[in-house]
């Protein structure tokens, strides 16, 4: 009976420590590291400022109204040219489809869904 309840405590007690470990690391991955003074860079939660003559990082065309892609060294891709960025090594980042390591942004800021993994989440 002891080892029973022995055994149930211990996976409880796992469950918890799993449950911190991914708490800490989402909010490591949307918020940064949390070093003041930062500018608001770090994580998901970084802002990039997209000029009319702002050209992508691959393809070297005007930005514009597309639909952009935030590689981690803040160098701004088209949606299209993400998948080129991955292979030719752009900006000296690697990319990963699943969206963990870029985030795609609509014309207005926003983050999307995409068919290939989450690029975002909904509501946030």
């Amino acid at each position: 009976m002891r080892s029973a309840n022995s055994a149930v405590n211990e996976t409880r007690v796992l469950a918890g420590l799993r449950k911190t470990a991914l708490f800490a690391s989402q909010s490591l991955l949307f918020l940064g590291d949390g070093i003041p003074g930062g500018g608001g860079q770090g994580g998901r939660n970084r802002r990039v400022v997209i000029a009319e003559e702002r050209v992508c990082g691959v393809c070297h065309k005007r930005i514009g109204g597309s639909v952009v892609a935030v590689l981690p060294d803040s160098v701004v891709v088209h949606y299209g040219c993400l998948g080129r960025s991955a292979a030719a090594g752009a900006g000296g980042a690697s990319v990963s489809v699943n969206g963990s390591a870029s985030r795609a942004l609509s014309p207005a800021g926003e983050s999307i869904r995409s068919g290939y993994g989450q690029w975002g989440r909904a509501g946030g």
